[in-house]
């Protein structure tokens, strides 16, 4: 019986190394891609908390308008954990320009809305996220 050579020992030896080499790459390129896409995730559900915020303080102006038409200013409003800041611009003739923004974890969004008061009605002319004011 003929026993098997040295070489024939290192060339499998040498096959489960490479194997195992591919197997932990095809891994980390999963886990990886697996973190980024949480992160993007996060960062998407943060967009539209932030949103949310944003219009949200909106209302808030709005409703400041309505008790008091003569209403100017900036203002700070927190809801729960989260807060946004609005700004009220009168443009005459009971015409309102509202700049709002909030921030979640690094992400910011801002909405410009205007709006107009007549017989204690108030009308929105328009009601945009932007990226800056």
């Amino acid at each position: 019986m003929k026993s098997p050579s040295p070489q024939a020992g290192y060339v499998a030896l040498l096959s489960v190394l490479v194997l195992g080499a591919i197997s932990l790459a095809a891994s980390l390129i999963l886990l990886i891609s697996s973190a980024d896409t949480q992160r993007a995730a996060a960062v998407a559900d943060h967009a539209v908390q932030a949103r949310s915020m944003a219009d949200t303080c909106t209302d808030e102006a709005l409703q400041q308008i309505h008790d008091n038409p003569d209403f100017t200013g900036t203002q700070n409003y927190l809801l729960g954990p989260y807060g946004c800041t609005f700004t009220v611009t009168s443009a005459g003739s009971n015409n309102y320009s509202i700049a709002s923004s909030a921030s979640i974890s690094n992400v910011t969004r801002k909405v410009l809305a205007y709006a107009s008061i007549q017989s204690s009605q108030i009308g929105i002319t328009s009601w945009q996220e932007v990226s800056d004011f």
